[in-house]
């Protein structure tokens, strides 16, 4: 808004009239969404051109209501596409996918236009005055759309190279980090944020050596024994024998943990100021998406439910109230009220659940611009978007997505010489479904490309020393090791994938999610990636077991399997503590009660239960008493006594009415490892 500043002239005060431009924000997010879902859905072969008209319905509302509200900006560039629009309607000019290009770039600087709008908003609404909020608005320059625009209305080719459409895959989504912001508003650069990146993936022990605080022989050293031990950091080990001090290893890694903002300021790229507004930008963006449209059925049916709470409050207080000969009809009323309270439980769930079809339209154009920058042809096979997910969840899935799924076209799909060499039709597929299953959700990402290279992946991780040289490895579990910290298969490093954040990354966020990640491969033929997501984050599946007299819940999404081992299947090996060996696999022993310093009696793992759990470094073994059975448990927040306890997450009430601490695995693990 700020490229022609003084032709945007509100023709209504945000204040007075707050309601307007929020539903006019919420309005023409809709119908850029729909527009960009149509527009992907057009067959440039099979023209529909009811889907024409329908783009250009929506894009003639948003200039009726940019035009009432002053925003000259977006009813000029929509009075430009509708002319487009209405061409192409009419047949006076063919749909091309040149076409198709240049209206996904309209949309592209529309919605920006709207969250700028959006920003000063809810800046105005905060009582930010105008220069504040003038500082964090975006500079859009429409000129140069709309005469792209012109030229193709006058029959002349649009000469946009096709490298700078690529920029937008970008707004794919809403969690995106903070230096692809600033390329995106070109505040910095592709290859300046390249550079901050790479410094920002800097090893501890490069940081140490640049510092001069060692030398490569210690890092080598410890990467050494880092080898012979299952868990020990690096940065620990080199404070253990003495050669680093507890400080200069907090500094060192205060260095690694530095966020690309600041790298970016130190280079000189950009100035903190500019970081801070991008930050209140996305932050805004983020506040305003904390919404969710609710079907009308469903607010009515709560609302009967409610209705029929009230009614059996009354019952049963009357039962108590005026005492009950009948023992039968205070069951009865009883059992109804459990049976109201069940069904709002469910309906309220239902509130917050929204289908997956809008995060999977967004993936429709991920696909289609990492394929054309790719130079390949790949169709992505959509099923299942109507599967519901909770709202929380569903914002947090889209980043893995976007990283799988970048992957798939950019690695996983091979060129077209490639695929017609090898006996393969040239348009690569990668699928992606949506489905309910045992009271999960499960996302597949499904491609025919070349798939994962075993001994690629075993030898990599070898040299790295994440598995030992002779180590007996399923095929599935060589595959999964691609989600260990930097280990990486790709060949080359693209401005597509290959920034910094890996696939142990991804894991870790659906980890983060109470989720699973599973990858299945066959050289030649193409990988799978399976992500299995709880309905909520709510409520989860837990097994109860018991420490002592304490019980603790661990989500049965981290269960492996559990047994009660053989004494002879105990061992402590040096460097590596207590093990138990299954199957000639070597788990760590996590002993519970010591951890959290309980009396128990069971003692010996011969005696009690070994429970296998499994994170994103791999499985471990927790030493409970016995296992008390399945339960769905509600989580509750502990508050702030127990925030700094490690391996707790929150608590829930159990069936005896006593509280039960959920288990946090991963932190279970760290807690092991700073005992």
């Amino acid at each position: 808004m700020n490229g022609n500043p003084e032709t945007n002239e509100f023709t209504l005060d945000i204040k007075d009239d707050s309601e307007i431009f929020l539903e006019f924000l919420s309005e023409v997010q809709d119908h850029l969404e729909e527009s960009e879902s149509n527009i992907l859905s057009i067959d440039n072969e099979n023209l529909d051109y009811e889907l024409i008209n329908a783009i250009f319905r929506s894009i003639h509302s948003i200039k009726g209501s940019a035009g009432f509200l002053g925003l000259t900006d977006i009813q000029r560039l929509s009075h430009e596409l509708e002319t487009l629009l209405d061409k192409a309607r009419k047949g006076e000019i063919p749909f091309t996918k040149k076409i198709t290009t240049l209206c996904l770039d309209s949309i592209d600087i529309l919605r920006t236009l709207r969250d700028t709008l959006s920003v000063k908003v809810d800046m105005t609404l905060r009582g930010k005055d105008d220069a504040a909020s003038s500082t964090h608005e975006q500079s859009v320059d429409i000129q140069p759309i709309i005469n792209r625009i012109l030229t193709m209305l006058n029959g002349e080719t649009d000469t946009q190279p096709q490298s700078a459409q690529y920029k937008r895959e970008d707004h794919i989504t809403e969690n995106e980090h903070i230096g692809e912001f600033l390329v995106r508003n070109s505040i910095i650069t592709q290859e300046q944020l390249d550079t901050a990146l790479k410094e920002k993936g800097r090893k501890l022990g490069e940081i140490l050596i640049e510092n001069g605080t060692v030398s490569q022989d210690f890092i080598d050293k410890a990467i050494e024994e880092q080898k012979r031990s299952l868990w020990k950091p690096v940065g620990e080990i080199l404070v253990k024998n003495g050669t680093l001090t507890e400080q200069q290893l907090q500094e060192a890694i205060k260095e690694q943990k530095r966020k690309v903002g600041e790298i970016l300021v130190d280079n000189g790229v950009t100035t903190q100021e500019n970081i801070e507004d991008a930050l209140k930008t996305r932050q805004a963006r983020k506040e305003q998406s904390r919404t969710v449209k609710v079907d009308t059925d469903k607010l009515d049916n709560l609302f009967d439910l409610v209705g029929e709470l009230v009614i059996a409050n009354t019952l049963i207080s009357g039962d108590l109230k005026y005492g009950c000969n009948n023992e039968n009809g205070s069951n009865k009323n009883l059992s109804h009220l459990s049976k109201i309270t069940k069904d709002i439980q469910d309906q309220v769930m239902s509130m917050r659940m929204v289908s997956l079809k809008q995060t999977f339209q967004k993936m429709s154009r991920l696909v289609r611009d990492v394929s054309m920058h790719a130079n390949k042809e790949v169709e992505l096979i959509i099923s299942g978007e109507d599967t519901e997910l909770d709202k929380n969840v569903i914002e947090v899935i889209a980043d893995p997505l976007v990283h799988i799924l970048r992957n798939s076209v950019d690695h996983g799909i091979e060129s077209e010489e490639k695929r017609i060499a090898s006996g393969k039709r040239k348009k690569g597929a990668v699928k992606l479904s949506a489905y309910h299953k045992g009271g999960n959700i499960i996302i597949q990402i499904e491609d025919d490309g070349t798939g994962l290279q075993k001994e690629k992946i075993l030898n990599k991780a070898i040299d790295k020393g994440l598995v030992k040289e002779h180590s007996v490895m399923s095929d599935n579990q060589i595959y999964n090791l691609i989600f260990s910290p930097g280990l990486s298969t790709a060949e080359k490093i693209t401005n597509i994938s290959g920034r910094g954040v890996g696939m142990d990354v991804v894991k870790k966020n659906i980890e983060k999610l109470r989720g699973k990640i599973d990858v299945t491969s066959e050289e030649g033929k193409g990988s799978t990636f399976t992500i299995k997501l709880p309905l909520t984050l709510a409520i989860i599946d837990g097994i109860v077991v018991n420490v002592g007299s304490t019980k603790y819940i661990i989500p049965t999404i981290s269960i492996s399997e559990s047994l009660r081992p053989r004494k002879e299947e105990i061992s402590t090996i040096k460097n590596q503590g207590e093990v138990v060996n299954m199957r000639g696999n070597l788990f760590p022993l996590v002993r519970l009660h010591k951890l959290y310093n309980i009396d128990t009696k069971k003692t010996n793992p011969w005696e009690a239960i070994v429970v296998i759990v499994e994170t994103e470094e791999g499985k471990f073994s927790i030493l409970v008493d016995e296992l008390l059975g399945q339960q769905q448990v509600v989580i509750k927040s502990l508050g702030d006594t127990f925030k700094g306890v490690k391996g707790i997450s929150g608590g829930a009430i159990l069936g005896d009415g006593k509280v039960g601490l959920i288990l946090d695995v991963s932190g279970i693990k760290e807690a092991a490892l700073a005992a």
